[in-house]
């Protein structure tokens, strides 16, 4: 699978490197990166829209100076490149993430190791680190879990080692399905299911507890869904959207039947977690 490199130059403006990540993830952009200034966003070939990325620039052009360049990658080096620069996130002392050359480190709580192909599903993002976050204050021992969306499935690997005990991970990607399967694999998971798909692979059964770190407009779309899918006072956490998203999110989740219960942020971007009345 090919994929096209979108350079942005945010010397001078790094600020919108936030707008930017949303507003390229809602347009089928799947990975970002920053190094020296330089933005740079990731697509599949297929997917491509330069037309729909020129419209973002239009948009925004009296707030920022906006130029990109675009390189095409084939797969083989895009997988070599994520591979080579790959660093481990640590997040507090509760949860490192690494690949297989990395040395373990027994100070955290926990350690999940990945055959990293993906930025956004390595565990850089921020909303990744946030739903482990929030992950990390529950109770999953012995609980039933729907990782919707689940990318690479570093979330629902984590939910393994939090004690589920039954998790399915459900992504409509290619990409993702290979990978996670290839990660649960390599971490010893026996709880995991990994569904390629979308809501029509959610099981008839009734969870527990529901991640779904997706981006707003699927999350507005589903929540319905996914609040059928739990069980009374089951929990949904969300995230992959910003902090001026979530009033609009928690008004959809309350008419979906749920409640507010807390919210983390970090750079802007949020989590909630939500609960079934």
């Amino acid at each position: 699978m090919d994929y096209y490199k979108i350079s942005f130059d945010l010397l001078n403006q790094p600020e919108f490197a936030d707008i930017l990540s949303y507003e390229l993830g809602e347009i089928g952009f799947e990975s970002f990166d920053e190094e020296s200034g330089v933005f740079n966003a990731y697509i599949q070939q297929t997917v491509y829209d330069k037309h729909l990325v020129d419209e973002i620039c239009e948009r925004y052009k009296g707030d920022f100076t906006l130029s990109y360049k675009q390189e095409l990658i084939e797969t083989q080096n895009w997988n070599a490149t994520w591979e080579s620069n790959y660093q481990p996130i640590e997040i507090d002392n509760i949860l490192r993430i690494k690949a297989g050359f990395h040395q373990s480190r027994p100070e955290f709580e926990h350690e999940i190791t990945i055959v990293p192909k993906m930025s956004f599903g390595t565990g850089h993002h921020e909303t990744t680190q946030l739903v482990a976050k929030t992950m990390r204050n529950l109770r999953f021992e012995n609980t039933q879990v729907l990782d919707m969306g689940c990318g690479t499935g570093i979330l629902a690997i984590y939910a393994e080692k939090l004690g589920a005990k039954e998790i399915t991970a459900i992504d409509i990607e290619d990409f993702a399905y290979e990978n996670a399967l290839e990660n649960c694999m390599l971490n010893g998971c026996t709880k995991i299911h990994v569904e390629k798909g979308g809501l029509e692979k959610i099981p008839a059964v009734s969870f527990n507890i529901i991640l779904a770190n997706i981006n707003k407009n699927i999350l507005l779309q589903q929540i319905s869904t996914y609040a059928n899918h739990l069980q009374k006072n089951g929990l949904l956490i969300l995230s992959g959207f910003f902090e001026s998203d979530c009033d609009e999110l928690v008004k959809a989740s309350y008419n979906a039947g749920m409640e507010f219960v807390s919210k983390q942020m970090k750079n802007n971007w949020a989590c909630l977690l939500l609960q079934k009345n």
